[in-house]
């Protein structure tokens, strides 16, 4: 569990302006999502909102959408609604790069997230923290930055503010990364999963020797398939932005409003040049 005891630093109710400025209720949510015991190493939150509105018999789904872009314009998280996925902003810059163990399940968490504007401002904030283990990982979750975007000047986190009074420490080793994932979830410079014409699944009654190679091969890769699956939800996710961009009913969230009801729209129309 990667934040079994949340990381708030008190200092953000008397030093942090950004935060200060905030409503009340934007800041209420911001600490709730902080103290999720979900929350992985790389900052990033799966989405359940209806859970999340549980934690309080007055909080709703519109008010947390609401201080979800409150926070968002004022960049403490980044959400994704159509991957649910959230981010707070710079955990991994300021919490996680502070833990040996911490940070190497970063980058395990870093390569699992689908959504592409997820992943570009977690390698925005990567990049800030000027090693060569976070620059290479950066440019393997969002390999094709777009150059004319200048790096913006994000807000500082409240909790994850640095401490001037806390001493530095020695940065932990560098964690080796491999190549940018491609389509199927095998990074770039990796070999293929072997395969068997015998057997659909590995044998383990006999001496098969493509069966061994492949046995040999998914030890040597124990994370294989969740980088398949995360590859394959992110075409998904592509693809469906990809329908609701050229449907001529739909909003810009897939949505169709029919008088007071809400409802996905199946994108059979599609937008004509």
């Amino acid at each position: 569990m990667a934040n079994a005891a949340a990381l708030i630093n008190e200092g953000l109710w008397r030093k942090d302006k950004a935060f200060q400025a905030l409503p009340r209720m934007a800041q209420c949510t911001f600490l709730q999502v902080l103290s999720q015991k979900d929350l992985d190493c790389a900052g990033v939150l799966t989405l359940y909102l209806e859970l999340l509105a549980k934690g309080c018999n007055e909080l709703t789904v519109d008010q947390l959408e609401a201080d979800f872009t409150t926070l968002e314009k004022a960049r403490f998280l980044f959400v994704d609604y159509d991957t649910d996925e959230l981010l707070i902003r710079s955990y991994v810059r300021l919490v996680s790069v502070k833990s040996p163990n911490a940070w190497k399940s970063a980058f395990k968490s870093a390569r699992l997230v689908v959504s592409e504007k997820i992943r570009h401002e977690l390698a925005v904030e990567l990049r800030r923290i000027r090693r060569s283990d976070a620059d290479a990982l950066a440019a393997e979750i969002d390999p094709n930055p777009n150059p004319s975007e200048p790096h913006r000047n994000p807000i500082p986190n409240p909790s994850e503010r640095d401490n001037p009074s806390e001493p530095h420490s020695e940065p932990p080793r560098s964690v080796p990364v491999v190549g940018h994932l491609t389509s199927v979830g095998t990074s770039v410079g990796e070999d293929p999963r072997p395969e068997c014409p015998d057997h659909e699944t590995n044998y383990e009654g006999g001496a098969c020797l493509p069966c061994k190679r492949r046995r040999e091969w998914d030890k040597a890769h124990p994370d294989h398939f969740e980088r398949q699956k995360a590859a394959e939800k992110r075409q998904r996710a592509t693809e469906r932005q990809k329908a609701i961009d050229a449907c001529v009913i739909c909003d810009e969230f897939g949505d169709i409003t029919l008088d007071d009801s809400v409802r996905k729209c199946d994108h059979q129309a599609v937008r004509h040049a």
